[in-house]
């Protein structure tokens, strides 16, 4: 199975998204990562990579793929994890 890429920015951070429809012939296939700075950490992980896989209709309650990543960053970003890594990146730390 040929895979789909896709390349999106979400706050500052370029990333690649490869879409497998029916991997296996059976399932969708998500796969997720930051390539610009490379290996940046998202909401979504903290390598800068996942694969995720997920039933066909999970995927067709969003317009693509892209829009199906665009709302889990969103939404992993919203919560207090998130917001606090991101307030103790901007700031240095004698610990």
């Amino acid at each position: 199975m040929e895979s789909k890429n896709y390349e999106i920015e979400w706050e500052g951070i370029k990333i690649s998204i490869a879409h497998t429809h029916k991997r296996w012939g059976v399932i969708e296939h998500l796969e997720i990562r930051s390539i610009d700075p490379p290996k940046a950490p998202l909401p979504i992980t903290g390598t800068g990579y996942t694969s995720s896989f997920m039933e066909e209709e999970r995927l067709n309650q969003y317009a693509s793929p892209i829009d199906y990543v665009r709302q889990w960053l969103e939404h992993e970003a919203a919560k207090p994890e998130w917001k606090s890594k991101q307030v103790n990146s901007r700031q240095y730390s004698l610990f």
